[in-house]
């Protein structure tokens, strides 16, 4: 029989803790999500290698004061840091390939004629 979980976890810091279950943790996926997409954009346009690097430490990070202060569980912590990796290099990439004009080509009363993608081929 499985056990179920105490909330606020075990150690949990007095008046630290969330008031409801979290799956997965919103602080992780949030943080993870933003800095992967503005770090991830920032190193896909200067082709560094260091921003995503930094995304991912400050995210893990922000990822162990969750633990520590006791207010999510490491499956809600590992999850949320997944999601928000996989969401935040979605949103890196596709701000580094969508240009400007093929934004205002959907607009209502735009030309219609549209420029392909960086990168794409020009035929």
């Amino acid at each position: 029989m499985v056990t179920p979980r105490v909330h606020p976890g075990p150690g949990a810091v007095p008046g630290a803790h969330g008031t409801s279950y979290s799956f997965p943790s919103a602080h992780s996926l949030a943080v993870t999500a933003v800095l992967f997409a503005c770090l991830g954009a920032l190193a896909l346009a200067y082709r560094w290698w260091w921003p995503w690097i930094l995304a991912l430490v400050v995210s893990v990070y922000v990822a162990s004061t969750r633990l520590n202060l006791g207010v999510d569980w490491f499956s809600d912590v590992t999850c949320g840091l997944l999601l928000g990796i996989a969401w935040g290099v979605v949103v890196a990439v596709v701000a580094y390939w969508v240009e400007w004009d093929d934004l205002k080509a959907w607009l209502p009363g735009a030309s219609g004629r549209r420029l392909p993608a960086r990168g794409a081929p020009r035929w």
